[in-house]
């Protein structure tokens, strides 16, 4: 982890508290001190760094970073989500469970990240493989908010578990390895008709190579609306989503599309389920009173 062009104030910050605790890990040291926001480049990788500080050296290992949720009201800052990022390399497998394998975890109530980005940097499975989902953030606390960042992996790259979350500029890149169809944008985990959940894209672009479903229906009652958003030839033609293989999900899943653009955005092989919405259907997906934004987003929109 590089540490050259930490402020001396968080360095010393930094130290004081490896004397005081050693047994905390550099990231934890500082979200303890509430030292969590970051100006300078950091980059976070599984080779391990060190620095100097006089005639003492000290080792400062690589590591994953957990915020718990008695931290709340934390934020994570970057230079730029190209040059500034936090790096691990987990997955299901070597972690005892996809939930596990997460880059970042975020437990805690409003957090943010600024201009930064939450990679793994597993290798890309091959078709078949099993245990190779690589979350590269996983986030479980309410109302957390997303600005510029970016999320790169090859499997499960964001898992947006539970709570209200706010994305906006931000960049997905997801490596998913070769397949007749290379993954789903979503996987949406509404279990229930009476869960107030879902994903809303408004304002998105798709694009990359292959082929990829919308959505797959991780759950029965899955709900995901893309409106406004522009899509390459990237979306399968045939379908565009998928229903988990489970003709039953057919009845239950929310699967919307409005006002889309572009060669992927032509519905008419589109599955039978997926719904073409109007601008009044669409309406409740199209601002962040979807997550209820007005209580909470008033400084970000």
């Amino acid at each position: 982890m590089s540490l050259k062009n930490i402020s001396f104030a968080i360095l010393v910050a930094l130290l004081a508290a490896a004397i005081s605790n050693p047994y905390l890990s550099l990231w934890h040291r500082l979200i303890e001190l509430g030292l969590a926001t970051f100006s300078p480049p950091i980059f976070a990788t599984f080779i391990a760094d060190s620095i100097e500080e006089g005639h003492r050296h000290h080792h400062l290992p690589p590591e994953k970073v957990a915020i718990p949720t008695y931290k709340q009201n934390i934020t994570f800052q970057g230079q730029g989500y190209t040059s500034t990022a936090i790096v691990w390399n987990d997955t299901a497998t070597s972690s005892r469970g996809r939930i596990y394998s997460g880059s970042v975890q975020v437990f805690s109530k409003n957090f943010v990240a600024k201009n930064i980005s939450f990679m793994n940097a597993a290798p890309i499975p091959s078709p078949g493989d099993v245990g190779a989902q690589a979350v590269a953030i996983r986030i479980i606390g309410d109302q957390a908010v997303f600005l510029g960042c970016g999320f790169f992996g090859a499997q499960d790259t964001l898992h947006d578990d539970r709570g209200r979350h706010y994305f906006k500029d931000c960049y997905i890149q997801v490596d998913p390895g070769a397949k007749r169809i290379n993954g789903a944008v979503t996987a949406h985990g509404r279990a229930s008709k009476d869960e107030n959940t879902g994903f809303a894209f408004v304002n998105c672009t798709l694009g990359g190579t292959g082929r990829i479903w919308l959505g797959r229906a991780w759950r029965p009652y899955s709900r995901v609306i893309f409106s406004c958003t522009t899509m390459t030839d990237i979306i399968a033609p045939d379908q565009g989503w998928n229903d988990f293989y489970d003709p039953a999900r057919d009845q239950t899943v929310f699967f919307g599309e409005y006002n889309c653009s572009g060669a992927g955005a032509n519905m008419s092989m589109r599955a039978p389920y997926v719904q073409k919405l109007s601008a009044t259907q669409a309406s409740p997906f199209l601002s962040v009173a979807f997550i209820d934004g007005d209580q909470w987003l008033q400084d970000y929109i």
